[in-house]
């Protein structure tokens, strides 16, 4: 499920027979990004990356076609679907949606797919690709190929600001290196330290010994 606003972000939230899975914020007013992990009852948040900003800058059923179709891409003519005479464009490696999300979190190696668009409204009204995301945390360190299918519901409905809220709920906690060792199947543990979390992990802690004990009287 997607919640698309020009003026307050976007969400997505996925689930899996009923459970809610995963759900990403982008905050365009807060330029903040909010993970959540229901399952786990954690949260990583994070300032939101030029790719998200562009994004949610371009949030407008043309715009959505527009970042679509900024890679290469062909038209492929018209078809009906949905009742609906359609013109079919078949795009591949979209960079503001290739780069949505930090690398660490999901390496979205390649996108490629095709958009339907109708010919009266001039409106997306289905957007089909393949994803191939490599280790990274969203695919709990394996590679993943994703088949998405996206179908278009209301236009210009009021979204309350409250749905874009970037404040972690009660009861969650925040997403540390441990949670992420944790996670992980053993196998893939040697890929948190390929993508540099631990170095990063490891930094950060010696830093903070280094402060305290700066801080120590001698």
């Amino acid at each position: 499920m997607k919640y698309f606003s020009a003026q307050h972000g976007l969400v997505e939230e996925g689930y899996a027979d009923g459970e809610l899975i995963y759900r990403f914020t982008f905050n365009r007013p807060e330029r903040q990004t909010l993970l959540l992990l229901p399952r786990y009852k954690k949260y990583g948040k994070f300032p939101s990356t030029d790719g998200q900003m562009r994004l949610l800058e371009s949030g407008t059923p043309r715009g959505i076609i527009d970042l679509l179709t900024e890679g290469s891409y062909q038209a492929l003519g018209r078809d009906t679907i949905d009742g609906v005479e359609a013109e079919v464009l078949e795009f591949q490696d979209p960079g503001t949606f290739k780069n949505l999300l930090p690398k660490t979190i999901a390496d979205m190696q390649s996108i490629t797919g095709k958009v339907w668009i109708g010919i009266d409204e001039q409106l997306p009204i289905r957007v089909e690709g393949d994803i191939t995301i490599g280790k990274s945390f969203m695919t709990a360190f394996h590679e993943l190929n994703l088949h998405e299918v996206n179908t278009f519901g209301d236009y210009n409905v009021e979204l309350e600001a409250a749905i874009f809220d970037t404040t972690a709920p009660e009861g969650y906690t925040e997403i540390t290196l441990t949670d992420i060792l944790r996670l992980v199947p053993p196998e893939a543990k040697a890929g948190v330290a390929g993508l540099g979390l631990v170095p990063a992990g490891v930094i950060f802690w010696r830093r903070r010994r280094r402060q305290k004990a700066a801080a120590s009287p001698k």
